[in-house]
């Protein structure tokens, strides 16, 4: 582990050193492909330690309903309050630093959606690359759906903020961002071609050559379907990011100034959503309650048994553009063995009304049919 740090801290002084013009971005590709090689090395060699050798059992956290959403903050930020006014758990809370040292798992219930929420201990700087409880942290927000970034108002906002997009991009988290267009066909002999479907501006062949040799890859058709950067193209040849939606939400917001206000103009004109509450007066928990659905990006699909009524008031919760064959599995797994076909009416239900108001008219539908909100399924094996 000394090695590759000191390996890290050599190629990133090299790095800054290197002044970006047509004759250095060949070098500059190769230093960023050989950076990202050794911090995702380092990641795997973290998270290996991960287990009940380490103590971390407290992490080992089994995912319960249809979605999952982690709070990630520094500590004292006001985690644990802020799920225990979002769901029915009583984590622990307290006027002082790292009151939290579990993953504690709570479960909010809204529109009929069943969403896990965990709260993390806090995170500090370098919390990437082990320190404090920061590669269990990571890994659990690593694996959920949705990532809340919890910021404490009153306590350098700025600091908290950058470190934490910083840690979450070190371990492979890309936030808010959907994974680059690009496909990749190996070969046994011609070296690597760059094709793409659109003009390319950050990238040409010569680089995204450098870049596959640094990844091992010597003979492969690179197809790119989007204008990609060299990040793009680090990141999918690793194969070890994901990309996770997020809200950044300001606790303490119930007395707030206008520098404070600016900061969050700020973060909202990067594309961020950001929201404001009170954790301990319960200022605009129920915005965020609908911000985490909406985010999750939910659909709810109500099940008709063959020869019986579909059942109206306890639907299946799925995320959106789920085909049929994806709910089938999830109902049984011998369901896509025998299926023939599939019959799905369209709904509506408003927030007034108890339960969905169903459309007569039937659709006869196959496995890769992309279901729609409040649809009403029956499948026929």
């Amino acid at each position: 582990m000394v090695d590759i740090e000191a390996h890290l801290t050599e190629l990133k002084d090299r790095l800054k050193q290197t002044t970006p013009n047509k004759h250095t971005m060949r070098a500059i590709c190769q230093l960023k492909a050989q950076i990202a090689k050794l911090e995702h090395e380092r990641m795997d060699r973290i998270f290996a330690g991960i287990g009940k050798s380490s103590g971390a059992s407290g992490f080992d956290i089994k995912k319960t309903g249809d979605s999952s959403v982690a709070l990630v903050g520094f500590p004292s930020c006001g985690k644990s309050m802020s799920m225990n006014q979002l769901t029915n758990a009583n984590s622990k809370v307290a006027a002082y630093a790292f009151t939290t040292l579990d993953a504690i798992p709570g479960l909010m219930e809204y529109k009929d959606a069943r969403i896990m929420v965990i709260d993390l201990p806090g995170i500090i700087k370098d919390a990437s690359q082990g320190k404090g409880f920061g590669k269990r942290v990571l890994s659990v927000a690593k694996t959920s759906n949705l990532i809340l970034i919890l910021l404490d108002i009153w306590s350098l906002p700025h600091l908290q903020y950058r470190t934490i997009l910083e840690e979450l991009y070190n371990t492979g988290v890309r936030l808010d961002r959907y994974p680059p267009l690009i496909s990749l066909t190996l070969l046994k002999s011609g070296g690597i071609a760059l094709n793409s479907t659109i003009t390319l501006t950050h990238l040409d062949a010569v680089m995204a050559r450098d870049i596959a040799h640094e990844f091992k890859v010597g003979n492969a058709q690179i197809i790119a379907h989007q204008d990609i950067t060299v990040e793009d193209l680090i990141d999918f040849l690793s194969g070890k990011c994901v990309y996770t939606p997020s809200l950044v939400v300001c606790n303490k917001m119930d007395i707030s100034t206008p520098e404070q206000e600016k900061f969050l103009k700020e973060v909202e004109s990067e594309g961020r959503e950001v929201l404001r509450i009170s954790a301990k007066t319960g200022l605009n928990i129920e915005l965020l309650r609908e911000a985490i659905f909406r985010k999750l990006d939910l659909i709810r699909i109500y099940l008709k048994p063959k020869g019986s009524k579909a059942d109206l008031v306890e639907p299946l919760v799925v995320p959106r553009d789920s085909t049929i064959r994806e709910v089938a599995s999830k109902i049984h797994r011998d369901f896509i063995d025998h299926f023939r076909y599939a019959f799905v009416q369209h709904s509506t239900k408003k927030e007034e009304d108890k339960l969905p108001v169903v459309i007569r008219r039937k659709w006869k539908v196959g496995l890769e049919y992309v279901l729609q909100d409040f649809d009403v399924l029956q499948i026929n094996i």
